[in-house]
């Protein structure tokens, strides 16, 4: 899930807030064998069942130029940077190993909308975002597990399509006169005038 809040300084840039969600679950339903090597050398074989959960949250500043193409189509890419927030658990057997942290992400994007007036658009959007989490906090059931220099890459491409609604378009908000406004009185006119 990807939402944002812009503000249109310009006829070709936007700049705001962004915030997006990621979460991306995996489990087996067949029994597995796994074998765990510990930090001391020695190994243990697990049996069960394997289950995963990976959950990223993204807070960022964005900045959008836009240029278009034609009467009804415009080409956007954009980038922001900001903070991730990412928590990765695992679980087979008597195994429960969770990773979690947070640091800042790069995010690059480029767009293609389709706009039927000065208010609505349809878009399709492609992002790469980059960040690396250094010393992650990393709990594990079956020992103790040092992050020290330890440092884990999140990076992810994002493919979305979506709905797009200017509140404030130039001409979408037109002043109307009042009714039963009476003129203003002509003025006497003097000698400066």
């Amino acid at each position: 899930a990807d939402f944002s809040i812009l503000y249109n300084l310009g006829d070709y840039i936007d700049v705001g807030l962004s915030y997006s969600f990621f979460k991306a679950t995996s489990s087996t339903s067949e029994t597995l064998f796994l074998t765990y090597l510990y930090a001391n050398g020695s190994q243990q074989t697990l049996r069960g069942k394997l289950s995963g959960e990976i959950r990223q949250q993204y807070f960022a500043l964005r900045i959008d130029p836009h240029f278009g193409v034609g009467k009804y189509f415009s080409i956007n890419p954009g980038v922001s940077t900001g903070l991730i927030t990412y928590q990765n658990e695992n679980r087979i057997e008597a195994l429960y190993q969770k990773i979690s942290g947070q640091t800042l992400a790069f995010e690059m994007r480029l767009g293609l909308e389709y706009s039927f007036d000065q208010n609505l658009a349809l878009n399709l959007t492609g992002s790469y975002m980059l960040s690396f989490l250094h010393e992650p906090e990393i709990f594990n059931s079956l020992e103790e597990i040092s992050a020290e220099n330890q440092s884990v890459g999140l990076a992810k491409w994002y493919l979305g399509f979506g709905l797009k609604y200017n509140f404030t378009k130039k001409g979408s908000a037109v002043s109307q006169p009042v009714r039963n406004e009476t003129p203003p009185a002509p003025k006497k006119k003097n000698r400066f005038d």
